[in-house]
């Protein structure tokens, strides 16, 4: 329940920054009609989410309401159905060139901080409060190409001096484990996205090949004694002594005794682990880092559990999900969570090679990671910098991280990619 409601949120932070966290920046939500665009594919779906303010509602649809800068309760239902029809009937999404009609359908109206009007002189509560609409599509197979077409570009009320300019959407697209900003406008209303060679998911590093400490089962040793005993059926029966039924029974448990300690020998060498040169235990640790961050990739919290089960053995699954979790958080953005771009090695020390050959090595490492998060057309791009001890070890058929601890991390850089709104 704990990682259910966690991974709620992470769902929920990478597709909105919480209200009551504005800055005064150019780049956040405008002081005017505003879209917060968000397009994801997956294997199975495709999912359409665009939160828009009040501002943004009363330009496409003009709805009449009680009070101009207020939203009434009885009124929600109302001003939803009517988003739903204007999306319906703006929004186009094709699937490898067939218009795909969404599964379901969603508006609703989110919570607001009537206090962040201070931020939006010219609207006021109107460019606070926000409607959130989703529309899901199913998928038979995963695409070759999803193209959107959007259609509504009410007039840009935030630029100073009035002009009669449409507004630019900008949308996170989002297929896989790749992400880009893409941007709408009444001149070019539409976006088209190639799927690429391996699908849509998420591609995991392999470990080097490694020699085998152990030979290749060799079926003939267990041959041995079963030989042996029609060897000396054989050979008694040609001395005129042929062997009794009590003899057959000893030899027969003897055979048996003896395959089963063949059999116990041939397991333990495949058991044990691969030799490692110094820089091949360095370079296994490597595979197995990128790959934690790779899990991250996905959204669903037992996807990334099965993910992580790739890289870290299981007793260590729950903190490692909970170390990444909390470095990929940024408090100055509300809490909002970044998505991994990119993970960059600096250091791998190797402190113990001595015990790589009993299947076990640390590695004391230092990493950098750079992670994004987007909202309102623009994104927030931070770099941490972490350094950590990881015991490597393993366990009988692969090399897992079986421990890890902390030694230093920190922040390093910040800074924002302002869309052109």
């Amino acid at each position: 329940m704990h990682h259910t409601v966690k991974t709620l949120f992470f769902i929920l932070a990478i597709f909105s920054v919480p209200e009551g966290t504005y800055e005064k920046t150019a780049g956040h939500p405008q002081d005017g009609p505003d879209v917060d665009l968000r397009i994801r594919i997956e294997a199975s779906r495709i999912e359409l989410q665009a939160i828009v303010n009040l501002v943004f509602c009363d330009e496409v649809i003009g709805q009449t309401r009680l009070f101009e800068d207020a939203l009434a309760p009885k009124e929600v239902p109302t001003l939803s159905e009517s988003l739903i029809e204007k999306f319906d009937d703006h929004v186009t999404l094709k699937v490898d060139g067939l218009k795909t009609t969404p599964l379901a359908k969603t508006c609703v109206l989110l919570p607001y901080v009537e206090s962040d009007a201070e931020f939006f002189p010219n609207m006021g509560l109107r460019a606070v409060i926000k409607l959130k609409v989703t529309f899901e599509y199913a998928l038979k197979m995963a695409p070759r190409t999803v193209a959107l077409h959007w259609g509504m570009f009410p007039t840009n009320l935030a630029i100073e001096d009035f002009v009669d300019e449409s507004i630019q959407i900008n949308a996170e697209w989002t297929a896989g484990s790749d992400s880009k900003i893409v941007s709408f406008t009444e001149a070019e209303p539409e976006y088209i996205w190639h799927g690429k060679k391996g699908g849509l998911t998420p591609h995991f590093l392999n470990a080097p090949r490694t020699k085998q400490t152990q030979e290749k089962s060799r079926w003939w040793f267990y041959m041995i004694p079963w030989g042996l005993w029609v060897f000396a059926g054989f050979l008694a029966h040609f001395r005129g002594h042929p062997l009794s039924l009590r003899h057959h029974i000893v030899f027969l448990v003897v055979v048996i005794l003896a395959s089963l300690t063949i059999w116990q020998a041939q397991g333990d060498a495949h058991t044990r682990p691969p030799t490692l040169q110094d820089a091949d235990a360095i370079e296994v640790f490597h595979v197995l880092h990128a790959n934690v961050y790779r899990a991250f990739d996905f959204t669903e919290e037992e996807e990334i559990y099965d993910a992580l089960s790739r890289s870290v053995e299981g007793e260590l699954l729950a903190e490692i999900y909970d170390q990444i979790y909390a470095s990929l958080i940024m408090q100055d953005q509300g809490g909002a969570v970044s998505r991994v771009k990119k993970v960059i090695p600096m250091t791998s020390h190797l402190e113990n090679s001595d015990h790589v050959k009993s299947g076990e090595f640390t590695v004391l490492a230092r990493w950098r990671v750079l992670g994004q998060v987007y909202h309102w057309g623009h994104t927030h791009m931070r770099t941490n910098e972490h350094l950590a001890r990881m015991k490597v070890r393993w366990n009988g058929e692969a090399w897992h991280i079986a421990a890890s601890k902390v030694v230093e991390q920190f922040r390093v850089e910040a800074n924002t990619n302002e869309g052109n709104r």
